[in-house]
């Protein structure tokens, strides 16, 4: 058998549940290996890609933002291209917050002639929130945007310092963050994850 997504884009919000989400993908998979014809899993993070370094360090300063994304894509390239991987599923585990960097990923999967899909996760808040913003006629309420923003704040108080990001930095990533968008080609197929149901 063929590994059918040997590939998954993670992207989210700064704290959201991304990387507790990848490890349960990871762990399903593996338990229904037969299934999937994946007998390995890679998942790619700031940790790995960035060991000497904490997560506020790696998005301090737009330098190390821009270094820190270097690595996660230059480990993930590896990961792409090297021999006898087709049993393995590889998990991109970060913010991938930008488009045009979404579509550099796209390039790497295409580049090897694999597939890859792309996991939004979020938590209800967050999505109740943009479906308001899009929605909304000038005038009308909105669903606290504050709200949402605590949500994921509160999860990321409670990390240990390693992983977790300073407010400033949390604030300054989600007014950056751009959605993914399933009519990109580099985006889809775009699949969306509730982490406020487990949570």
């Amino acid at each position: 058998k063929k590994c059918i997504m040997p590939a998954v884009i993670i992207t989210g919000h700064p704290s959201c549940g991304k990387s507790s989400f990848s490890r349960i993908l990871s762990d399903r998979v593996l338990s229904q290996s037969s299934k999937y014809a994946i007998t390995k899993t890679i998942i790619i993070n700031e940790e790995s890609a960035c060991p000497d370094r904490t997560k506020i360090e790696c998005y301090e300063t737009s330098h190390a933002e821009k270094s820190t994304r270097s690595a996660l894509k230059a480990e993930f390239d590896r990961s792409m291209t090297s021999s006898g991987r087709r049993d393995t599923l590889v998990i991109l585990d970060s913010l991938n917050y930008i488009k045009g960097y979404r579509y550099e990923l796209h390039c790497i999967s295409k580049s090897c002639g694999d597939k890859h899909c792309v996991v939004w996760v979020k938590c209800e808040k967050h999505a109740k929130s943009a479906e308001s913003t899009e929605s909304t006629a000038p005038g009308d309420a909105v669903v606290g945007k504050d709200d949402d923003t605590n949500v994921t704040k509160v999860w990321n108080a409670k990390r240990n310092d390693c992983h977790s990001y300073s407010e400033q930095i949390m604030d300054d990533l989600a007014s950056r963050y751009e959605a993914p968008d399933g009519r990109n080609r580099w985006d889809k197929p775009l699949y969306h994850v509730d982490t406020s149901v487990a949570n």
